[in-house]
């Protein structure tokens, strides 16, 4: 029996043609999360070890292997907290089709005691402000999407990406850590 022709969607003339395209999309989006990774790697980037900066120099920023939670099937990364590290929050990546959405997890116990790292966190983006919800925990979570249709097709947006999830990790890391030095 020949497939039916999808009515959502003419270039996919069937399931069968939706399968392989998906699993080219979860190929893409492991590409993709394997440059994250490689982003925010404190190693990669001895020109900034070596300025001596205690933030760059803190325990935080070094992320262990069972730290990262990825699913390219789903379209989710997760880097989960690692109190004892000092790296306080999570931050998570979810894309799917053109969108793109980066969050960050913080305790209550941290927004409470340093509203000024909260609204630098708020302010990550210039002109773009989080969905902010407080969840069951009392945890809170800034939330961004970016329209990205050419994430995969495009070395620049990829790059910007990239860009944007670092960005997000180093707001921050930065804000919770010199918020509690100066505590």
């Amino acid at each position: 029996m020949a497939e039916q022709p999808c009515a959502f969607d003419p270039a996919l003339p069937g399931f069968a043609a939706y399968q392989q395209a998906q699993q080219q999309i979860v190929a893409a989006r492991e590409g993709f999360f394997f440059a994250v990774k490689n982003h925010l790697r404190p190693e990669l980037r001895p020109d900034a070890k070596a300025l001596a900066d205690s933030l760059w120099n803190s325990m935080a920023r070094n992320i262990s292997a069972d730290e990262w939670v990825t699913n390219p099937a789903r379209g989710y990364l997760t880097i989960l907290e690692n109190r004892a590290a000092g790296r306080v929050f999570r931050l998570s990546v979810l894309q799917m089709g053109h969108l793109l959405r980066i969050g960050v997890r913080v305790p209550n116990t941290v927004v409470v005691m340093q509203s000024q790292a909260i609204t630098r966190i708020s302010n990550t983006y210039p002109g773009k402000t989080p969905t902010q919800m407080q969840l069951s925990n009392k945890d809170f979570l800034f939330d961004w999407s970016f329209e990205v249709p050419d994430l995969y097709d495009s070395a620049l947006t990829m790059e910007t990406a990239i860009h944007l999830v670092g960005t997000l990790f180093e707001n921050t890391l930065q804000a919770l850590l010199a918020q509690k030095e100066m505590s």
